[in-house]
């Protein structure tokens, strides 16, 4: 049996409201600056990594020459691999561009922005204290 007191799991509370909200304006503020941004001022600070993923993700579209592997842009990392293979989603859907290309890392970031709120929300509540801590006296 429920108590007044007992807390509910997925009730909509302020706080869940205000990280929806920061969320919600984050990723309305990175769509507003790709689209409204000259596309060559885009480009300035890493051109040939990017442009190589946008050549990975075209690769993807259009069929593989080579095995998926050795479009690795260096061999130690697979993260180009990665936004490559998650841009070509996004070629698919809005053709070869860049807004297409820059939106493979906004997915990614904003995918890290969701995960580390929950994880803050998750191990910072009050709910999760540890009952020592929540019952002590003043």
């Amino acid at each position: 049996m429920m108590t007044p007191g007992d807390p509910v799991h997925g009730r909509v509370t302020s706080k869940t409201v205000s990280l929806a909200g920061l969320l919600l304006l984050f990723v309305a503020g990175r769509l507003l600056y790709l689209v409204l941004i000259d596309p060559g001022y885009l480009l300035i600070y890493y051109p040939n990594e990017e442009l190589y993923r946008g050549t990975i993700a075209q690769e993807i579209v259009t069929g593989l020459k080579m095995p998926f592997t050795e479009y690795r842009a260096d061999n130690y990392s697979g993260g180009s691999l990665v936004l490559g293979a998650l841009a070509s989603g996004f070629f698919r859907l809005f053709g070869p561009t860049l807004f297409a290309l820059k939106l493979a890392p906004l997915l990614l970031f904003t995918l890290a922005l969701v995960f580390w709120c929950w994880t803050i929300q998750r191990y910072a509540d009050e709910r999760v204290a540890p009952r020592s801590l929540r019952e002590r006296d003043p």
